[in-house]
Formats: structure tokens, C-alpha cells, sequence
């Protein structure tokens, strides 16, 4: 399922842009919510995988995920982007975890058991919820434009490969690394539902009936977090540091190194603790803060918008986004695969040495290739005028 998302974003991101520049961006997330309401009176195989796909509206898949965050782009200025991304991107995550708390959808013979059709249906409710808040929330757009100039830059579009944001070599190497980031990151961000399932297997060994009040403690603080503690963090440090090229490249840069100290640290306890009952609270800990390791991500896609400033198209940026998005899914792949062979070969002590390690090395990696790389962007100022930042 995973890999066909991905192929179906190569395919098709071109053309939910276009969507969006024809009939607005509000129409496309309502005909999306039509969709998921129509869907929670089925609950089969076919129509779950027809949801994996809505479902990157708002839960991170690959194809409408980047169109999301290109009609974020579109409908917002430079100066409240950040922001935007931000609390999408939290919002969504928090989304993700109930979605991961309420349970999985197995299937046998294309047929959901009724007791599992439970979660799904909550599942498609939620994402509903979260598109009407979202087209509640965004204008329709920064610019006023008649459905026949929409049709007139859909016409002049093509979409091709090199993106046409990347035509020079500079900014070819601004994609390049970014590309490069965001596949490094993604190798991590299925950790945390591997730490919660650990915990799960955990608590039901030793202490079965506390299993589920200690995992809903662990995504309360996080969830908390999310939602209050780091969209105001964002507005804080971009009003300290100016610029907002300049802001988004330090909170960057600074998240990733954050999150590696920690990670580094925790990796270092787990590894030096032999018994399971310390390292548990150490896993408690590193739960309640993670929302430290969300900020990496929206702020990437972020850098990434800047590297393409062209309002109104959102077509152009929903390839951007779709690409970047398609990456990020195989690193997922990729993190999986190590997660699943991990689960038959290690003891659960070894599996959290492992998983800990892994995740310290690829903060670390982002945050060289961040260091090391030059960003070409341009940048719109408030009078009009366009200059170029080089990081």
C-alpha cells in the first residue's frame, strides 16, 4: 500500500494542482471530506486503501499530503508560514497517534472484522474534522483570481522534470539538498509508534491492566506539547531572529541539533542501563518530549516553499511538495523494513539499543547536511523588489 502511494504521488501530483488552480482550494478539501464520510459506511479492504489515499490530506501520506502543504503556501504570507506548517504538521501528528491508540485495521479474505471496523470509521471522522478546520482557517487565497486566469496558468503549466523552481544549478543543489534532508529524517519518523508498540509489549508482561493509561500518558504529554508548546516556540523564536530565511534556517539547524543531543543522551542511557525497569522511565521521558523531533520536517518543506515563491501556482508547488513527499514515504519503507526485521532478531532490551542508535545517527547526519549545504533562495520583499539570500 505504501508503495503504491508513492507511485500514485509521481503520477497524479500535477494534477491535484491543477485542481486546486481551477476550482479553489476550499472545493478540493470539501469534496475530500464528501469522500471520507461516503467511505465510513464501508469498512473493506478496497475501501481502506481508497482512505490511505484521502488520507494524506492530513495524515502525512504522500499525494494530497503535498497538496495540502501547497495550498498552505499559496494562502499564506512569509511571515505566518512557519506558523501554518507548523501547527498542521503537529495537529496531523496528533491525529496519527490516535489513529495508531485506537487500533490497528487488519483484514482476512478483503473483509474487516467488525470489531476493527470501530477505529476506521473513528479514523475517517477525525481526518474529516481536521479538512473542515483547515478550509475553515485558510483563505482561499492571497491572490483574487477569476476561474478563467486560473484556467490561463493551468494552461501555461507543464509539468516536467527538473522542477521549474530548480532550472539553475544553484538552486538544483538546494533541492538536492533538501531532498537529501528530508530522506534522512524520514528514516526516523516511524519511531514513534515502534517506541510506543515496545512500551504496549512492556506493560502487558509485566503490568497488562496499566498498558493502556501509561500509553494515553505518554501521547497526552506529547500531544500537549504539539499543540500548545511548539507552534508558540515557532512565533517566539521567528519574532527574536528577523529574517525569515534566516529563522527558518536556525530553527532548523537548531531543532535537528536539539533532537540529537537528546537522542544522543537517551541512546547513551538505554545502551548503559541493563535492566528493562529504569529504561522504561528513560522511554517515558524521551515519549513526552518528542515533539521536539516534529519541528524538523514542517521546517524543511518550509525551506523548501521559499526555494519556490511563485503564488498562484500552486500546481508547481504541489510538485514540489508531492516529490519531497514521495521521498519522505520511502524513507518510511526503509524504516520499516528495519523495524520489522529488528522485531524477529533482538530482545527487547537490544531492539530499544538499536532503535535509539539509529535514530541519534540519522538526527546527526540531517544536521551535517544542513550545516554543510547552501541554500539559494528567493526571496519576495514587502515592497515588491526581489533580492536572493545565500545561506
Amino acid at each position: 500500500m505504501i508503495i503504491f502511494r508513492v507511485l500514485f504521488t509521481l503520477v497524479s501530483i500535477g494534477w491535484w494542482g491543477r485542481l486546486g488552480d481551477v476550482w479553489g482550494r476550499k472545493p478540493v478539501l470539501l469534496l475530500a471530506c464528501s469522500f471520507l464520510l461516503v467511505l465510513i459506511k464501508s469498512a473493506n479492504a478496497p475501501t481502506l486503501l481508497m482512505l490511505s489515499v484521502l488520507h494524506g490530506l492530513f495524515g502525512g501520506h504522500a499525494l494530497l499530503y503535498g497538496t495540502l502543504l501547497a495550498y498552505v503556501t499559496d494562502c499564506t504570507s512569509l511571515s505566518s508560514r512557519f506558523g501554518k506548517f507548523s501547527a498542521l504538521f503537529a495537529f496531523a501528528y496528533v491525529t496519527a497517534v490516535m489513529a495508531i491508540q485506537l487500533g490497528n485495521f487488519n483484514t482476512l479474505g478483503g473483509q474487516i472484522y467488525p470489531e476493527n471496523s470501530y477505529p476506521f470509521m473513528m479514523n475517517a471522522l477525525v481526518l474529516t474534522a481536521n479538512l473542515l478546520w483547515i478550509a475553515t482557517i485558510l483563505p482561499e487565497s492571497l491572490q483574487t483570481m477569476g476561474i478563467q486566469e486560473r484556467r490561463d496558468i493551468v494552461s501555461d503549466f507543464r509539468a516536467e522534470f527538473p522542477y521549474s523552481f530548480a532550472a539553475s544549478p544553484l538552486h538544483r543543489r538546494s533541492y538536492l539538498i533538501l531532498s537529501l534532508s528530508v530522506f534522512l529524517y524520514s528514516l526516523t519518523l516511524d519511531f514513534p509508534y515502534l517506541k510506543w508498540a515496545y512500551e504496549h509489549l512492556w506493560q502487558y508482561k509485566h503490568f497488562s491492566d496499566f498498558a493502556f493509561f501509561y500509553a494515553l500518558y505518554i501521547f497526552g504529554v506529547t500531544s500537549i506539547a504539539l499543540v500548545y508548546i511548539y507552534p508558540g516556540s515557532n512565533r517566539l523564536l521567528k519574532r527574536i531572529y528577523g529574517k525569515e530565511l534566516h529563522s527558518l534556517l536556525y530553527i532548523t539547524k537548531r531543532l535537528v541539533q536539539y533532537s540529537v543531543s537528546l537522542d544522543a543522551f537517551l541512546a547513551l542511557l538505554v545502551i548503559a542501563i541493563p535492566t528493562t525497569e529504569p529504561a522504561r522511565l528513560v522511554h517515558l521521558f524521551f515519549n513526552s518530549v518528542s515533539f521536539l523531533f516534529i519541528g524538523v520536517i514542517p521546517a524543511l518543506f518550509c525551506l523548501a516553499s521559499l526555494e519556490a515563491t511563485q503564488a498562484g501556482h500552486t500546481s508547481r508547488l504541489t510538485i514540489l511538495f508531492g516529490s519531497l513527499a514521495a521521498i519522505q514515504e520511502v524513507g518510511l519503507i526503509i524504516s520499516t523494513s528495519f523495524i520489522e526485521s529488528a522485531l524477529h532478531r533482538l530482545s527487547s532490551t537490544g531492539q530499544l539499543k538499536i532503535m535509539y542508535s539509529v535514530m541519534a545517527a540519522f538526527l546527526i547526519l540531517t544536521s551535517m547536511l544542513l550545516g554543510l549545504g547552501k541554500l539559494q533562495t528567493d526571496v519576495a520583499t514587502e515592497d515588491g523588489d526581489d533580492h536572493v539570500v545565500q545561506t
